[in-house]
Parts: C-alpha cells; structure tokens; sequence
C-alpha cells in the first residue's frame, strides 16, 4: 500500500487511492484529527501528522510529516491584510492594504475547499461562513505566494 505523503503550502495529500484516510497528530500520540478523513487534510496548526489508510482488509501509516505552513507568508508586509471580526459568527470582512489581483480559499480543517473567489481585484471582500462551529483556514494567493489565516466560527 502507498503511504506516501506529500505537502504544498496549504495541505498534506496522502497518495493512497481507493483507500479510507484518518490523519492523526504525532505529538499527540497518534489521537485522530477530528472530520480529518481525507485523501487531503489543511491543518490548523503546525505539527507532526501522519495518515492512517485502509483499504479492505489492510491497514497502514504513512510516517509523520512536519507540516509548518500555517501562519502568514508573505504577499507583502505581514499588515497586508486584516480579517475581522475573528472569531466570528459567521459574517467575514477581508481588508487588503494594496490593490492586486488575488484568490482567495477557504478550507476545513479536514482539508476540504468550501469556496473560492479567484481573481477578484478589490480592497475588500465580505462572506459568511456558512458551516457550522469549529475552525477554517482562509488562503490568499496572489501572484504565486500565499498568506494563511485561522479563522474561528463560534
């Protein structure tokens, strides 16, 4: 079985197809991620995970991978944006401090994309989270580089 995993800016794939996934925090002694069932998991916080993968009878662990993507990278200077009200209930107001085209994406913490805007060119964009509780990665990408922010539903 392939237990290969691998990493981009936003998420951990695990390469396993035809297979059920549950990814686990290593320095937490293996305890599963919660809806992190995946083939491709957007962690909330940097760490150690590592995928457990079924398939029929079988059932392996990809190795830990160090995942230290979460945070902000640089589009510009680290003021480039601000996200208020966060926490939120559900109501979202992006301010950008420059003009450029941008996208932007926002991710479950299982790694699932639950929308995207792509190449708006606007000092500011308003949405709402419509999903219940619990917390989501919000990506911005512009030209190639890509900041991410957590952002807390109550």
């Amino acid at each position: 079985m392939n237990t290969t995993v691998t990493a981009n800016n936003t998420q951990l794939t695990s390469q396993a197809t035809n297979a059920s996934y549950q990814w686990v925090d290593c320095n937490d002694n293996y305890s599963a991620v919660s809806a992190a069932t995946s083939a491709s998991f957007a962690p909330a916080s940097n760490g150690d995970y590592a995928c457990i993968i079924t398939r029929g009878s079988c059932t392996d662990t990809s190795d830990c991978f160090s995942f230290n993507s979460v945070g902000l990278r640089a589009i510009g200077s680290s003021n480039s944006i601000t996200i208020a009200p966060n926490p939120t209930n559900g109501a979202v107001r992006v301010n950008f401090n420059t003009l450029q085209e941008r996208s932007l994406r926002l991710y479950n913490t299982a790694g699932a994309l639950l929308f995207e805007e792509a190449n708006f060119n606007n000092m500011q964009f308003d949405f709402t989270i419509q999903q219940s509780q619990g917390v989501y990665v919000l990506e911005v990408e512009s030209s190639g580089s890509f900041e991410r922010y957590q952002i807390i539903k109550q």
